[in-house]
Formats: C-alpha cells, sequence, structure tokens
C-alpha cells in the first residue's frame, strides 16, 4: 500500500495535466517543415510581411517554436525563442505611484481638462515595466 501525501490526495495528477496542456498549446513544427517554409522566413524577418508569415506558425509572435525531430516527435531538437518579448511589469517598490493612485489622478485630471493626458499614461507606463535586454533574451539563445 502506497501513503499518497495530503497535497497529492488533494491535488491528483492536475499539475502535470496543466503542464501537459500547456505543452500541448506551444506550437512545434518538424525539423524538415522548419528548414523549407521557417527558415526563410527567418533569414529576413524584416522583409515584407514576414512577421505575419511566422505569425501562422506560432499564432502570436510572444510564443517560442519547438522543432522537433522529424521521426521522432516527442524529441525537441531546439526551440526558437519568441520574437516579440512582453514587457515585464513590475511592482511598485517604496515611493512610487501605485496603479489605483495613477488612474484616481488621472481621472481627475480628465475631469479638470487636462490635455496632456497622454504623456502621463506614457510616463507611468514606463516607470511600470521593464523592457528586457533583447539582444540577451532572444538573439543568444538562438546562436
Amino acid at each position: 500500500m502506497s501513503s499518497k501525501t495530503h497535497e497529492e490526495l488533494l491535488l491528483g495528477n492536475a499539475p502535470e495535466m496543466i503542464l501537459a496542456g500547456e505543452q500541448r498549446r506551444n506550437p512545434t513544427i518538424t525539423e524538415a517543415l522548419f528548414e523549407q517554409e521557417v527558415l526563410p522566413i527567418l533569414e529576413n524577418p524584416f522583409g515584407e510581411d514576414a512577421l505575419a508569415a511566422y505569425g501562422r506558425y506560432v499564432g502570436e509572435l510572444t510564443k517560442p517554436l519547438k522543432v522537433l525531430d522529424n521521426e521522432d516527435l516527442d524529441k525537441v531538437l531546439f526551440t526558437v525563442p519568441a520574437l516579440v518579448q512582453s514587457p515585464v511589469t513590475t511592482i511598485r517598490t517604496g515611493r512610487g505611484m501605485s496603479a489605483e493612485m495613477f488612474l484616481r489622478s488621472l481621472s481627475r485630471d480628465v475631469d479638470l481638462g487636462g490635455r496632456h493626458v497622454n504623456a502621463k499614461i506614457l510616463n507611468f507606463m514606463t516607470h511600470m515595466t521593464k523592457v528586457p535586454d533583447y539582444v540577451e533574451v532572444v538573439i543568444k539563445p538562438i546562436q
């Protein structure tokens, strides 16, 4: 008789099911199709309609593309990182303005006829996000 922990009894195989579901949602392609269809797109990613063409393989440019072995579809040969990285949001620390405080302030400015609302939004969003180093995040993993 095997004894299961309380967590195992409570969760069952839910973590494995969630992980398997996520893996299925990640786009994949065989090595042969990658060489024939995707590699030419990636050789000139800023060419006319190149990103739209690549998007047909990944669905969203923020998703990586896993290249599978032609004979063994369970074997991932390599992963092409997402071409577009989402900015990482940061949480207010110390004296910075929270999102709630900002929205209240913005609403008040709009009510008073404020003209520089877009500039304030840009300033706030710039301070609330961290733009990754794309060379480190996208280019180096490919090399």
